[in-house]
């Protein structure tokens, strides 16, 4: 039986087309010869090449700070807390999906090292799901339907498996991941299976394909039009149709709600200056392994509603639901879930809980302010979760303790063996003003600021919690980046969008989405795409 973590490892190892084991995949320190492990669009890079320092040294001083200050970093476990954000809970796994679009770095903490140039990164640095389609039907082809011709291939859906729950049966229906027999999902990147929101995020696109296959189907009749490439297959005129819609929601739903308004504006403002300004374009560490990560102060502990069947359930519950997590459920289910998993038909998502309906409904769950504080759930991380998505080691320790195992201190820590520039350099290289160490790093009675002033942290600011700072003390009070924060996320997935040419701002910057939806329903965002990735399709 294969593990899923080997599974992770041979799927990266193919998409890169990599021939060797897992040790050939951590280019640790110097790269060999002196010259780049990969080329292109394969490593990482760095935003601010200039502030970069060297690695942090394991037990060290500084090292002791960070774990006591990731320590500090877990939420107080009240389920209400946070719940000032507008932005519904949809958008902290949103971010979460476009992230394993962009990023996959599977260098274990204790091989972590400041050259980025040598890290390879085993996801394209573009926008284009090719964690959902793989390598396409040839490369991948047990993400895909076989029973079709050739160029109209559709994607594979799992079944759940009937359940009798609250007195009534739950019938199977296709609303899970496609799995072996194993129970292990079948996709293009292993993360999608991590909770079971991701999942079900992961399986509305590719019924989004599948939809827009049948309409292309249709022709003229059809509810889309195809945009193109001319002369190409209908399951590439579908999976472009795919990835623009995704594309202009990453732009103008996600980015708008999430970075700063003056910053997202100025981005719109110079998007066409970026159009092909680079051929080789690489994801900075700077957003990888900081900036970005801001997403785990969005995850809640508790969601109120998920399903008619299911209220107030846990993240725990949710991380369980997966064929990777706990055989038992921390839900109000009974027992032990079935191994070979399958999700039961009674956790099929309900998506107007999570991103907001037209017209809304008052049951809608909302994300964690952006803060210094981590849900309880995730705080805290067993040994399996963390083997699962990095490479292999000798000697690999069984159990981790207290920090080692603490997501804060992992990604402190990470932050600092890679050599990442602190906040207030950042700041002060985009022109911004630092924030104030006494006042708004580290204010008196605060409750990390005796360890903040204690290690110089308070003048000396990791950038990871620097971004969650400065988010958390902004006029926003959480609900949006702050203008660091905003400038790193933003030039990143602006400058992704620009720098591949086969996206809709560098093809047709004047496109828009025209999914079909009732009077006063939007069209060009998250929610109609779920909306429209749900429908019927009349094939006549």
């Amino acid at each position: 039986m294969i593990s899923r973590r080997d599974f992770l490892l041979s799927s990266v190892a193919t998409s890169a087309g990599l021939l060797s084991g897992p040790a050939s995949l951590i280019a640790a320190g110097k790269c060999e010869g002196g010259e780049p492990a990969c080329n292109a669009n394969a490593c990482y890079t760095r935003m601010f090449p200039k502030l970069a320092r060297s690695s942090s040294i394991p037990n060290s001083s500084n090292e002791e700070g960070l774990g006591n200050l990731g320590e500090l970093m877990m939420d107080d476990g009240n389920p209400e807390s946070g719940d000032v954000a507008p932005v519904t809970a949809g958008y902290t796994y949103l971010g979460q999906f476009i992230d394993h679009d962009l990023t996959l770095d599977i260098t274990p903490l204790e091989l972590a090292k400041p050259s980025a140039e040598c890290i390879r990164n085993f996801r394209t640095p573009f926008l284009d799901l090719d964690h959902l389609y793989g390598g396409g039907p040839s490369l991948s082809p047990f993400l895909y339907e076989t029973n079709g011709p050739p160029g109209n291939e559709r994607f594979l859906i799992g079944m759940t498996r009937n359940r009798r729950f609250n007195g009534r049966d739950q019938k199977p229906s296709a609303d899970d991941l496609p799995r072996n027999s194993n129970g292990i999902a079948l996709v293009g990147d292993p993360r999608q299976d991590e909770n079971l929101i991701i999942a079900q995020l992961h399986v509305a696109f590719l019924k989004f394909h599948n939809r827009v296959m049948c309409e292309l189907d249709k022709g003229k009749k059809g509810a889309v039009q195809s945009v193109g490439p001319a002369g190409a297959t209908q399951f590439e005129q579908a999976r472009r149709l795919v990835i623009w819609h995704y594309q202009y929601v990453v732009l103008n739903d996600f980015l708008r709600l999430l970075i700063d308004r003056e910053v997202f504006d100025d981005l719109r403002r110079k998007l066409t200056a970026r159009l092909g300004r680079s051929e080789c374009f690489q994801i900075p560490i700077e957003f990888s392994v900081a900036a970005f990560r801001f997403g785990h102060s969005m995850v809640r502990d508790l969601y109120n509603m998920y399903n008619d069947d299911h209220e107030n359930v846990s993240l725990s519950c949710l991380l369980a639901l997966t064929g990777s997590g706990s055989k038992q459920l921390p839900c109000e289910d009974p027992g032990s879930k079935d191994i070979p998993f399958v999700l039961p038909a009674d956790w099929v998502i309900e998506w107007s809980h999570f991103f907001l309906p037209n017209p809304p409904r008052p049951q809608v769950n909302e994300a964690r302010r952006i803060d210094t504080k981590i849900a309880k759930g995730l705080h805290d991380l067993k040994i399996e979760t963390i083997m699962q998505f990095n490479a292999a080691m000798a000697n690999e320790p069984q159990k981790l303790t207290s920090p080692k195992n603490i997501l804060p201190v992992r990604t402190l820590w990470r932050g600092a063996r890679m050599g990442l520039p602190s906040g207030q350099d950042i700041a002060k290289a985009l022109g911004i003003k630092p924030l104030n160490s006494e006042d708004e790093i580290a204010p008196a009675g605060g409750l990390q600021t005796d360890i903040l002033r204690t290690y110089g942290l308070d003048r000396d600011t990791p950038l990871w919690y620097y971004i969650l700072r400065e988010a958390e003390i902004s006029k926003t009070e959480g609900t949006r980046l702050g203008p660091v924060g905003s400038r790193i996320v933003g030039e990143v997935i602006a400058g992704a969008l620009g720098a591949d040419p086969n996206s809709f701002l560098s093809i047709n910057p004047n496109w828009k989405p025209t999914l079909p939806g009732r009077r006063g329903e939007q069209s060009d965002n998250m929610a109609a795409v779920l909306r429209f990735a749900a429908g019927k399709c009349d094939r006549r």
